[in-house]
């Protein structure tokens, strides 16, 4: 039988590497998440100005759209 006032709380920690925007760098609009089947990745599109980034913030694809 289980006792809850026996049990005896654990703190996991976990270091944080980055934390990547969701809002474009280009243009401060907010990214969308779109899953690539493909890959098995993530990547974030910025629906104004087009651009794609992967979950190190880094343009994987850009738009040839001008500003």
């Amino acid at each position: 039988m289980y006792n809850k006032d026996s049990a005896t709380p654990v703190q996991i920690e976990e270091e944080i590497e980055q934390n990547m925007s969701l809002f474009c760098e280009t243009c401060n609009n907010r990214r969308l998440p779109k899953w690539i089947k493909e890959e098995n990745k993530t990547q974030w599109l910025c629906e104004t100005c087009c651009n794609y980034v992967d979950d190190k913030n880094s343009i994987i694809r850009q738009s040839i759209k001008e500003f």
